[in-house]
This record gives structure tokens, C-alpha cells and sequence, in this order.
């Protein structure tokens, strides 16, 4: 059985969207900051990561 990950490759995600992903779908609503911290993609990549997985409908953009 193919793990979602192994199946985003096969889609051309990245390894950066792939573990951003995977970290938005294990937790709750959180920062910028908070999933770079527990993706381990840096801070400074992270925001372009996530504006390119809410383009493509992946996540969607919640402002408090």
C-alpha cells in the first residue's frame, strides 16, 4: 500500500510541500512559524510552500 507521501512524489510535490502537508494534516489550525518548526522546512521557505498548497486547493488560508 502507497503512503501519501510516496504518492504526492508521484504527483511532482516537493520534498518541502510534502512535509508541510503532512504536518497540517496531523494538527490543528497553526502559524507559519509553528509548521516550519515541526516540518523542519525553514521559516523562510515555508510561507511559499504553504501559498503554493493553497493555490492547488490543498489547505485553505484562515485568518484569526
Amino acid at each position: 500500500m502507497l503512503d501519501i507521501s510516496t504518492i504526492m512524489r508521484k504527483y511532482g510535490f516537493n520534498e518541502s510541500e510534502i512535509k508541510v502537508y503532512l504536518t497540517l494534516i496531523n494538527h490543528e489550525q497553526m502559524t507559519g512559524y509553528e509548521v516550519s518548526k515541526l516540518s523542519g522546512v525553514a521559516r523562510s521557505k515555508v510561507y511559499n510552500v504553504l501559498e503554493n498548497l493553497i493555490h492547488l486547493k490543498l489547505i485553505n488560508n484562515c485568518i484569526i
